[in-house]
């Protein structure tokens, strides 16, 4: 279901800014009066297994570190939704299918690396594609939308908060309809009115009898922080499973909230389309211009990058991160005068003026130009330094942010689906980051090198630094560091060894379980 927008008798004149929001669109009159919220049987059920999600989620995502169990949640989230989304009546297509095993694989990722930042990024995808899976299958969505975007910033900032106390109220109508839930609600209430005098009986019991008073004791010393900690993640858990519960219903509830058909969106963005082609492009070409002197003048501080030569008065790390900072501010810019062209420039039978498409192509050009010397800078850091987080991180966004603007340069001239294209190229790359486990090639590459003589130093304090992924790595290159390094590894090591030991959570990863393996194997006391 979705909504559609009738021929407007009054079409407005041109030049006149026209917005549509979701509510302001028009629905048939069978639909015009208001969908009042109503509860399905499985509902209940489905909150309060949301409120046990919840509280899973709050442990495994904000108080304890990912690993084993975090994959195991990601896993559980996405059965369940499997589930509630099958009782609700809706089924998988393919490219359904298809999601819901990207989604598998990604829940993998915080089992197989120790890195805490790619365990973040991982986490937030999942929780996006997860919602997403659910609503394009509830609504019949085959393939990602052009609009995307607006699909979940409503989903997320609209329905959702709208549905936040959904879940408490299915809950509530599930335990006075049902025999059991009734049931249910009469025992916690039992639990709660003996709690006072059960205190009582015990303090009295504790003071007649000393034997009483130690098993008293040894019961309150198992109340330890670990207790309150988890108390204090229970407090949490019921809003975290009402805004899962809120997310769900949400998506899949189609007759409350119908899809925004493109045809909305795209009356909305003709509204916008109100400059003039010529007043556009001249404001864009005094900045053109102005690019093109730049780039003449610093013709051979860019082109050093590809010839491999330092410019002088420089050293490495000036010339690789004023690259950077100058790809960053230039590729802003030119995203923002690109969205401009694009979505302001008028347009004759909904095509795009050919001087709007020129100066698109020669923004994407020149960015693309600066991307490839600021990662040509960067390549030559690495050379000469070795790698790190920031410089390996550095160079895959550069390499994203150039998959981005090939996108546009193409879309000057040829209609695509981009928001597919961008969605399958972030997937694929957000997954190559995660699989390829950065911490463990930072090391492999710079010991490697090391070893071949041709850094001068693999930097072991930075490499002490990062997570077990990379220390297994040390592990295996053990019998070649110099004894003064092999001692400050393994007092940083021993540090690692007592947080296992204060708390086993750190070790629920395949690359701390091999490292722990390793260093046992090698003898390393």
């Amino acid at each position: 279901m979705c909504w559609r927008i009738p021929p407007m008798k009054n079409p407005p004149k041109e030049g006149t800014i026209m917005m549509y929001y979701v509510s302001d669109v028009p629905r048939p009159a069978e639909e015009q009066a208001h969908v009042q919220r109503s509860f399905r049987s499985h509902d209940g059920i489905a909150a309060g297994a949301c409120m046990l999600l919840g509280f899973l989620a709050v442990r495994y995502l904000l108080f304890l570190p990912d690993g084993f169990a975090t994959t195991a949640l990601f896993l559980l989230m996405f059965f369940f939704a499997v589930w509630y989304h099958r009782k609700c009546g809706f089924a998988y297509t393919v490219s359904h299918k298809l999601q819901g095993g990207v989604i598998c694989l990604f829940s993998l990722s915080f089992s197989l690396t120790d890195n805490s930042l790619l365990h973040t990024l991982a986490a937030l995808y999942l929780i996006v594609a997860l919602a997403w899976l659910h609503y394009s299958a509830a609504h019949g969505l085959q393939h990602t939308p052009r609009f995307l975007f607006f699909h979940l910033t409503g989903l997320f900032m609209q329905h959702a908060p709208d549905e936040l106390g959904s879940g408490y109220k299915a809950i509530g109508q599930s335990c006075r309809s049902s025999k059991t839930g009734n049931a249910v609600r009469i025992i916690l209430l039992g639990l709660l009115l003996s709690l006072p005098l059960t205190l009582i009986v015990a303090a009295l019991l504790s003071s007649a009898d000393a034997g009483v008073a130690k098993m008293l004791n040894t019961i309150c010393d198992l109340f330890t922080e670990e207790f309150f900690s988890i108390a204090g993640q229970v407090l949490i858990a019921p809003l975290a499973g009402a805004w899962i519960f809120a997310v769900l219903y949400a998506a899949t509830n189609t007759s409350r909230y119908p899809r925004v058909c493109d045809q909305a969106f795209e009356t909305r963005l003709e509204g916008l389309r109100f400059l003039p082609t010529l007043g556009l492009c001249t404001a864009v070409t005094p900045i053109c211009l102005l690019y093109v002197i730049y780039v003449v003048s610093q013709i051979s501080y860019f082109c050093s990058a590809f010839r491999g030569n330092l410019p002088e008065n420089m050293i490495y790390s000036q010339y690789a991160r004023r690259g950077f900072f100058e790809l960053c501010a230039i590729a802003v810019l030119n995203l923002l005068v690109l969205l401009v062209i694009n979505g302001c420039c008028k347009q004759k039978n909904h095509r795009k003026p050919f001087a709007a498409k020129l100066y698109g192509c020669a923004l994407c050009l020149f960015t693309l130009f600066i991307i490839a010397t600021a990662l040509a800078k960067m390549i030559m850091y690495i050379n000469a330094y070795g790698l790190t987080r920031p410089r390996l991180y550095t160079a895959w966004f550069m390499v994203l942010l150039a998959a981005v603007f090939i996108l546009l340069l193409v879309m000057q001239f040829r209609k695509l689906p981009a928001a597919s294209v961008l969605t399958a190229v972030f997937t694929l790359w957000l997954g190559i980051l995660c699989f390829a486990r950065p911490d463990a090639l930072i090391a492999e590459y710079n010991i490697t090198r090391w070893e071949k003589g041709t850094l001068a130093t693999p930097d072991w304090y930075m490499l002490c630094e990062l997570s077990d992924d990379a220390y297994a790595v040390i592990c295996e290159h053990w019998d070649a560091i110099d004894p003064t390094n092999q001692e400050k590894i393994q007092k940083n090591y021993d540090r690692r060894q007592q947080e296992y030991d204060q708390d086993i959570h750190n070790t629920w990863n395949l690359s701390t379980q091999y490292l722990l393996h390793c260093w046992e194997g090698n003898h390393h006391e």
